[in-house]
């Protein structure tokens, strides 16, 4: 491969080079072709830089890249063109390039060619092409996820403007504004992103453009259609009302009843009943089946029904064909009909906001199944649900009168009756004898101080579980701090420079009083805390006491600081 600039004759006969780039190449069979490039000789570099690598991937049978593919999906129909003659290129990929329209067009008829009912094929033909044609998309290349979730929240916030078929009193076409729930907008996302990944299998395109978008959570409360299964006291309402009813759009009264006795109790789907046939109906075991072509999942099921019902679908049926309709005459409106036939039976349509229309009718059945202790997957199996989550999730609502029942068969909580344990705080004495150092001392000595009577010496184990007051045994060395101890317990710190604080207040040194505050702490702290103010009797009389009668007191008070 080599890139070069064409030289040419001019009309003046003068040789001229060419302003574009010409890329010159061999071919997977080794055929030499020439491709005009662009007059920038690196612009002309990077195209064939990738022709190159097709051509490479053509001959080894790899499978092109991402980055190739892309290149692809831009190329003018000029190039692909000359590609796709040469072999290069796939014709598939060509195609490719064809408007939306023609691939929504493919795409539904290989939707229609597989197990899907014609009526899904054309819902999702139709609501892809509302957002293809929604976010102005004209090709694939066009396709963008940012669009597509814009367009989707503008249909859901602003809505559009829709033409009625109805007309209004001047006679021209009503408009109305509206706008999508998140329920359809869901249902937009799911049929656009189907479309693409058509696309992507069919290797139209490299890679799908919308994978990145997810589903919208939806709540109870986000959707628009509420329904509400039908009590058993309304159930046997509508079944007698309908029975004595007259007939609607052909359709007798008892045919009525057997028709919503058959949803109720078999959770049949509108279209089920419609379509049921002589031959899917089995008398011996009391069965009917409906086939896969019927059924919304393409799974054939059979649903069991009460005999009484069964009974009623014989006498219907004996007649007739093996192919002909059990329901022949059932109106494709059956939301009217049943609506018609609740307000005859005086039963409320729409209770908060919840509405009672055919399709209730299977929650009616699933409720009912419910309540008589059925598995989930059993009611997932006779109602054709795809998976358990959708019984459960959609199907399996509570109401209020089941929750008030279940709360009043939890018991109640059992409680015994205790009594308290005395802590001698209710005007009971305790029983442990406390005496502080201060009452202790005041038993040994008279108010007048004349002689102290002395009950003996308490040991240190004693008063240490007897007094709450107590004094440390460590003291402060007077000739390292000066005069200084330890404070008495339950007094404010120490200040170094006395003994205690505020001794100097109370006694008086030259007195002699000094020198009993100094050895019996204990009676400072009495006196300080007005536990015993007999004591500034013995203070004042301490100069006059014996000697002896001193050695005691100090004894004692030394003897319980210890």
């Amino acid at each position: 491969m080599r890139i070069f600039r064409d030289r040419y004759t001019g009309r003046d006969g003068q040789r001229v080079t060419a302003r574009r780039w010409t890329i010159d190449f061999a071919d997977h069979k080794q055929r030499r072709h020439r491709v005009a490039g662009f007059t920038s000789k690196r612009a002309t570099q990077g195209l064939a830089d990738n022709i190159e690598a097709l051509v490479s991937c053509k001959v080894g049978g790899r499978r092109l890249d991402v980055e190739l593919q892309r290149w692809l999906e831009g190329l003018p129909d000029t190039l692909m063109g000359k590609l796709v003659s040469w072999g290069l290129v796939d014709s598939q990929r060509a195609e490719a390039r064809k408007l939306l329209s023609k691939h929504l067009k493919d795409w539904q008829e290989n939707i229609e060619a597989g197990e899907k009912t014609l009526k899904h094929a054309q819902q999702s033909h139709y609501r892809a092409e509302k957002v293809v044609k929604g976010c102005g998309f004209k090709t694939i290349t066009d396709i963008d996820a940012h669009k597509v979730k814009t367009w989707l929240k503008k249909m859901r916030d602003q809505g559009e403007v829709v033409v009625l078929k109805q007309k209004g009193a001047d006679g021209k076409p009503v408009r109305r504004l509206r706008k999508i729930s998140k329920t359809t907008s869901n249902h937009y996302l799911r049929a656009i992103k189907m479309f693409t990944r058509w696309l992507a299998k069919q290797q139209r395109v490299s890679i799908d453009p919308l994978e990145c978008l997810s589903m919208i959570d939806v709540m109870e409360r986000d959707l628009k259609k509420k329904r509400r299964p039908l009590t058993d006291e309304e159930c046997s309402r509508l079944l007698w009302y309908v029975e004595n009813a007259e007939s609607y759009q052909g359709l007798s009264g008892p045919d009525r009843a057997l028709v919503y006795e058959v949803a109720i109790m078999g959770g049949l789907r509108k279209t089920e009943i419609r379509t049921l046939e002589v031959r899917d109906v089995n008398p011996f075991n009391n069965t009917v089946t409906v086939q896969d072509h019927k059924t919304k999942n393409r799974q054939t099921r059979t649903v069991p029904l009460p005999e009484a019902v069964m009974e009623k679908i014989k006498q219907r049926v004996g007649h007739k064909t093996p192919i002909a309709l059990v329901f022949a005459g059932v109106p494709d409106k059956t939301a009217e009909m049943l609506k018609e036939d609740l307000q005859g039976a005086e039963i409320p349509v729409s209770i908060d906001g919840q509405d009672a229309d055919f399709h209730a009718l299977r929650m009616t059945a699933n409720r009912r199944m419910r309540q008589a202790g059925i598995p989930t997957k059993i009611r997932q199996a006779i109602l054709g649900h795809k998976t358990a989550a959708m019984t459960e999730k959609i199907y399996d609502r509570v109401s209020l009168d089941e929750v008030m029942d279940a709360a009043k068969k939890v018991p109640t909580v059992p409680r015994e009756k205790r009594q308290a344990k005395a802590t001698g705080t209710d005007g009971r004495k305790s029983q442990g004898k406390v005496t502080s150092t201060a009452s202790h001392s005041a038993k040994l000595c008279t108010k007048n101080g004349k002689e102290l009577e002395s009950t003996g010496k308490t040991t240190p184990q004693e008063t240490k579980a007897k007094s709450p007051v107590t004094t440390p045994k460590t003291t402060i060395s007077p000739q390292k701090q000066g005069s200084c101890s330890a404070r008495p317990a339950g007094l404010e710190p120490a200040t170094f420079g006395f003994e205690v604080r505020g001794l100097s207040e109370l006694t008086d040194e030259k007195t002699g009083t000094y020198e009993i505050c100094k050895k019996c702490p204990a009676i400072y702290s009495a006196i300080l805390l007005q536990k015993c103010p007999e004591l500034k009797a013995v203070v004042e009389a301490w100069k006059g006491l014996s000697e002896d009668t001193r050695r005691r007191i100090i004894e004692i008070t030394s003897a319980d600081q210890a």
